[in-house]
């Protein structure tokens, strides 16, 4: 393992900021799709404003055109587009270095520029004193695409170098902290360990424990914290953060202070009361366009458990980086409390972040079990849904957050049984059939029906509108349809192909998310409905464009047809 400042080696940092240049030119990629196919005047303008990210990476790399691809033999050992890409800019930037330095050649501004950012990031690793975070830009997000919706989640944006500063001391402090946690967590481990653990191999250990306990009780309670991120108190962090830091130097190893101190400039750097709750009764959401728009915060829970709430810091930003450490060391001493010595092997106790199970084949210590961990977390300040009793399987069954220890079984033999489990997106019945939350069915299909409504909203295609559609449009009626079943088709199931689709690892789509899915009737059920719903929406599109007339425009380069069925489906992708 490398010491801090290793972590900020020159081929880390340019590495990173790779990833980001690619996730960067995805998110413009889009909008040049979109721009591509429409001549509509306020499309383009509407498109040009929106392509623009937060961040300012074009000065730090070369142009798209002057990246040097991989060789053949370079290109068979990574397993996606997505990673070609990235070692392709990377070996151009390498390429730039040795040309300088061996052959003394002129450097490039975009060379210059990028040395002196890396120079920036070591110096200020080296020494956090010589500047410190700067607080994040705080952006809402609706809670759900929907008009209605008015409440939102306040997303966090710092600066290019604070990010990879927070990236690079996150992974340091998970390195150094990993060893110390408990098996039973699964989310945000270090990637050094043997086995890197995710949301799926929590799906496998209660198969596996299901498994092995086929012909005995198993009693479920499931328990989910309330507003972590925005309810957890600086002062809970900064303890728990002391507790690690001890447990790796009595381990023989050290904790570099440079970390601690970019720890400390993180946690100052925003609270959710006093950087976002305030924004509530101001005009800071009009700008954003979401007139009466709040963030959402159990401050009436909170004050009860301070003196004075305003003298607190609480809060930290959501899906950052150390703040996923945060969550696991915080809950750590959760985890010893439920699952510590004395060890109990009939026990099932699966957290991951802030959601955890429990399964155990005696009601009465899964109880014991449940009521240490609420004892555990209300110590720490933290708010948790209050756990309910199940009197009934029914509709009401999955709107309750938390729950009491519930016989997991066959829902004829009693009412009280409870034929499904839910965790982390999946659920699984007793007999070890899993399918995916009805929640997360509905959001894909609303992400197919938005794709859809993005072109047309391009095209600027109305009922008023619709015989404009051959001077909206710069491409054929074949060639837009074309283009949109691609893009819905990388969306499911990734970039496949005919020759791979079986061997080709799927990257970022809904298939990848949901890998444990296995073929029985619900999950069949399930996939064939998005499938379904795949097909309505590119039905629905084409009868939108019927008075699309335009030839293609290029007759030599006409579109060969292809077969976008069974391999390119939601359904194909069962096991």
């Amino acid at each position: 393992m490398p010491n801090y400042e290793g972590y900020f080696s020159a081929k880390a940092i340019i590495k990173i900021l790779c990833k980001y240049r690619l996730k960067q030119a995805k998110t413009i990629h889009k909008y040049h799709l979109l721009r591509d196919i429409s001549l509509h005047p306020k499309s383009l303008l509407l498109l040009e404003s929106k392509k623009k990210t937060d961040l300012n990476l074009e000065d730090l790399f070369p142009p798209r055109r002057t990246w040097v691809r991989p060789n053949l033999v370079s290109r068979k050992k990574i397993d996606n587009t997505h990673n070609i890409r990235i070692q392709s800019l990377y070996k151009t930037i390498i390429t730039t270095h040795l040309n300088v330095q061996q052959k003394e050649l002129i450097p490039p501004q975009w060379y210059l520029n990028l040395q002196r950012f890396i120079e920036k990031i070591q110096r200020q690793a080296k020494d956090p004193d010589s500047q410190h975070l700067n607080r994040p830009v705080i952006k809402p997000i609706k809670k759900e695409n929907s008009p209605a919706c008015k409440i939102c989640r306040p997303i966090s944006i710092y600066t290019l170098e604070d990010r990879i500063l927070i990236s690079f001391t996150a992974r340091y402090l998970t390195d150094k902290f990993d060893p110390h946690l408990h098996n039973c967590s699964y989310a945000f481990r270090s990637s050094r360990i043997a086995e890197l653990k995710n949301h799926h191999h929590t799906i496998e250990q209660i198969l596996k424990y299901r498994k092995q306990r086929s012909k005995q009780s198993i009693y479920v309670a499931e328990a989910d914290l309330e507003k972590f991120f925005d309810a957890i108190n600086h002062r809970v962090i900064k303890s728990a953060l002391e507790k690690f830091a001890l447990k790796v130097t009595n381990s023989g190893s050290t904790i570099d202070d440079r970390a601690i101190k970019i720890f400390h400039q993180y946690l100052a750097s925003y609270t959710f009361n006093k950087d976002v709750f305030v924004k509530n009764d101001t005009d800071y959401f009009i700008p954003f366009k979401i007139p009466n728009g709040r963030f959402e915060w159990p401050i009436e829970q909170l004050k009860k458990l301070y003196t004075d709430i305003n003298d607190e810091n609480i809060g930290v930003p959501q899906g950052g980086a150390l703040s996923c450490l945060i969550a696991n060391m915080v809950l750590h001493d959760v985890d010893e409390e439920v699952d510590g010595s004395p060890k109990d092997n009939e026990l099932l106790y699966l957290r991951f972040c802030d959601d955890m199970i429990l399964l155990h084949t005696d009601e009465s210590l899964c109880t014991a079990a449940l009521n240490r961990y609420e004892q555990k977390v209300s110590s720490l300040n933290l708010l948790m849904h209050k756990p309910e009793f199940i009197l009934q399987y029914g509709e009401g069954f999955w709107k309750k957050k938390s729950k009491r220890p519930y016989h997991w079984a066959r829902a004829s033999l009693d009412k009280r049984n409870v034929p499904w489990l839910g965790f982390v997106g999946y659920q699984i019945r007793f007999d070890g059939a899993i399918r995916v939350r009805k929640k997360s069915i509905k959001k894909e299909a609303l992400k197919q029906k938005a794709e859809v409504k993005e072109v047309l909203k391009a095209l600027n295609i109305s009922d008023k509108t619709k015989h404009e559609i051959n001077e909206n449009s710069r491409k054929s009626k074949r060639q837009q349809t074309y283009a949109l079943k691609n893009r819905l088709i990388s969306m499911s199931v990734g970039r496949v192909k005919l020759h791979n689709y079986r061997t080709a690892k799927n990257g970022l789509c809904w298939t990848n998310g949901f890998q444990c899915l296995t073929m029985n009737p619900v999950s069949k059920s399930q996939c064939r409905f998005l499938d379904r719903n795949r097909y309505k929406k590119l039905r629905y599109f084409k009868k939108r464009l019927s008075h699309l007339i335009k030839e293609t425009e290029n007759k030599d380069d006409n579109l060969k047809p292809i077969f976008f069925g069974h391999p390119f489906s939601y359904h194909g992708f069962l096991k």
